[in-house]
């Protein structure tokens, strides 16, 4: 299937684009998580998703307290070998009003949920000069939990983010559940007088809400930002690292998937290099025992023709092996020789502007 059929999955990555956008999440990554993972995630952040306008102290608090939500997930993750409990976690990056959210999720026995709960409520209970009190005690005598440190991370957070921690718990099974945790982040030196935390718009259901989707059609990541050439090698040795680590058994696999997102936003979204333009999306799925690699752009009305053109190019090199066809660089043919086959449409958003959604399975 190929071409501007496949609707339904094609119309399946706009909508994932417009929940990413109304959630205002720039990067999500579902699955297990090894110290080399949150440490390349880590990578991506300062490279790719920290805003320019951020001064640099601001961007250290940030990096330093992006650090200790990972760690959170590691220190606390369970894993259950019940074949009916999806084990994957989280982690949720999002910007909006000069402000970064920070969500996560892992499996936790129920066991610990009681004792982490009350860390959380009595950390989120002080006040500034109650914090630092609380930090230095535990910092002297703290006990030292089964999963690591003395509740220091969750003091931590809370007062360098001058915020107070969120967190839900969502039962499973008998013995385990899903630990949600949020955490807000102010982009700026000084706190605002008039600062309000998001927790309205952002309650905690969401993430639950985004967690069943992303688990259901067996997303394993989301990138919903801007793309030029030094983001988007970013993005690529970001996503070797990460399968490599995860999928050793696939590397011939993805090295295809490195090598068709890079010719892909190199000519899809080459002129896709200001900060005020919308976002490109990205995203991989396994679902109906494929790979696919789903990506999506806005673009004006004006440029459909030429891209159309490309795209028709491609369409036709997959299906028919075509050598002689010029529209293709050398390069592009020998890319897109490997795959299955595209299916691609251009979805109208108003009267001149489109969604331009593309999928490539292997």
């Amino acid at each position: 299937m190929s071409g501007e059929s496949a609707e339904n999955n094609l119309d399946f990555i706009k909508k994932i684009a417009e929940k990413m956008d109304e959630d205002d999440i720039q990067y999500f990554y579902r699955g297990l998580f090894t110290h080399n993972i949150v440490m390349d995630i880590l990578n991506l952040i300062e490279k790719n998703l920290l805003r320019n306008k951020t001064t640099d102290k601001v961007k250290k608090k940030i990096y330093n307290l992006m650090v200790e939500c990972l760690q959170n997930i590691t220190r606390h993750q369970a894993i259950t070998d019940d074949k009916n409990i999806n084990n994957s976690g989280f982690v949720a990056i999002q910007y909006t009003k000069d402000r970064y959210l920070i969500s996560t999720a892992n499996v936790i026995k129920n066991e610990h949920i009681e004792t982490v709960k009350n860390k959380i409520e009595h950390v989120n209970s002080l006040d500034k000069a109650g914090l630092k009190s609380f930090y230095k005690k535990q910092l002297i005598q703290g006990d030292i939990s089964d999963q690591g440190g003395a509740g220091l991370g969750f003091i931590d957070m809370a007062r360098k983010s001058n915020n107070t921690l969120g967190y839900k718990f969502f039962p499973i099974s008998e013995e385990v559940s899903y630990f949600y945790f949020r955490l807000e982040i102010i982009a700026k030196e000084e706190i605002p007088e008039n600062y309000i935390p998001l927790q309205q718009k952002y309650n905690l259901d969401y993430l639950e809400q985004i967690h069943a989707l992303t688990n259901k059609y067996n997303l394993s990541l989301i990138y919903n930002d801007i793309l030029n050439y030094e983001r988007t090698d970013n993005l690529i040795a970001h996503l070797k690292k990460q399968f490599s680590d995860t999928n050793k058994d696939k590397n011939e696999v993805y090295e295809i998937i490195f090598e068709m997102l890079n010719a892909l936003v190199k000519f899809a979204f080459k002129e896709i290099e200001q900060e005020s333009q919308k976002p490109a999306i990205f995203f991989l799925d396994e679902s109906d025992k494929q790979l696919k690699l789903n990506s999506g752009s806005t673009l004006n009305e004006h440029k459909i023709t030429n891209y159309k053109k490309h795209l028709q190019a491609i369409d036709k090199y997959i299906s028919d092996s075509d050598l002689s066809n010029n529209e293709l660089t050398d390069k592009e043919k020998e890319t897109f020789s490997k795959l299955r086959n595209m299916s691609y449409k251009f979805l109208p958003i108003n009267d001149s502007t489109y969604f331009l959604a593309i999928q490539m399975c292997i």
